[in-house]
């Protein structure tokens, strides 16, 4: 079931999102479009995650807020995906940014490929001279697994 979304943005229709997908030339894994219609953006009551990828188990960020689909300043779903994705791109082509972690960085989810709707952590303190893999986390082979994994960061603090 995943954790509760706290402050979500307005309501969205399958409509909203398929012309987001045509605009952007994307199309969203279907998870994640649920996810999208039943709170667009938000604040999750639980927002820790660890790497899959990485044995540490004090790897791992918090969700500070999902992006949102609305012409709001912040955390702006269509902006965000123009800022890493638009003239310089600065995540693999497959990659779309869906959340941010407080300190600056980007949890992505795959919306192509052998991978797609596969979740992950894209480091921008390790970020190369172009898109690459070297500095990005797997954290979930789906968004639904995502969701399932968050865990509330303050209790293991």
């Amino acid at each position: 079931m995943g954790p509760r979304i706290l402050e979500p943005q307005r309501t969205l229709s399958s409509a909203d999102l398929a012309s987001l997908e045509q605009r952007l030339r994307i199309k969203l894994p279907d998870d994640y479009r649920a996810f999208l219609l039943r709170h667009n953006g938000g604040v999750p009551e639980r927002a820790g995650f660890r790497f899959k990828d990485d044995p540490d188990p004090d790897s791992g960020s918090m969700v500070n807020r999902f992006l949102a689909v609305y012409d709001g300043r912040y955390d702006n779903f269509e902006q965000t995906f123009q800022t890493f994705k638009g003239r310089e791109p600065r995540l693999p082509a497959e990659l779309v940014p869906i959340a941010r972690d407080p300190g600056g960085n980007v949890i992505c989810i795959a919306t192509a490929g052998p991978n797609t709707g596969a979740v992950y952590f894209w480091d921008h303190e390790r970020e190369g001279n172009r898109p690459s893999y070297d500095n990005i986390h797997l954290i979930a082979n789906n968004f639904e697994e995502f969701l399932e994994g968050l865990y509330d960061h303050m209790k293991e603090q």
